[in-house]
């Protein structure tokens, strides 16, 4: 996994198969960014669990595979909860990347995130 900052300075997290060189990418923008209701209220600006799965999943692939092989990546609530889990176990993971990623939805129910992992409930549609 990768993170770096795109030209308008927000961060990104960039998962990338050293197999095939397919990415899945997403951008950690804030909550004042993002316009659209639909971007509002499904978890953009969260992706280390979207990415994080992805490359567990690109681990499981088996060799040799393309990029279409990505293509079955289960993006689930509960995959992309587990992965969150796991990402924040890992012995690089710190405060510093945590913070990348705007903050859980304000209020009593939030609106884009699971109480317990903040990972989104559902991904914005493309």
């Amino acid at each position: 996994m990768r993170i770096g900052l795109d030209p308008k300075l927000d961060y990104y997290f960039r998962a990338v198969c050293a197999h095939c060189d397919a990415t899945k990418s997403g951008t950690c923008k804030p909550s004042t960014v993002r316009k659209s209701s639909s971007q509002k209220n499904r978890g953009q600006g969260r992706p280390g669990g979207a990415c994080w799965a992805w490359a567990l999943h690109a681990e499981s692939l088996p060799l040799p595979h393309d990029r279409s092989a990505h293509a079955s990546c289960d993006q689930s609530f509960p995959k992309r909860k587990a992965a969150r889990f796991n990402l924040e176990a890992h012995k690089d993971f710190d405060m510093s990347v945590r913070c990348l990623e705007r903050s859980p939805s304000p209020g009593n129910k939030p609106r884009a995130d699971d109480p317990g992992s903040n990972e989104p409930w559902e991904l914005p549609l493309r």
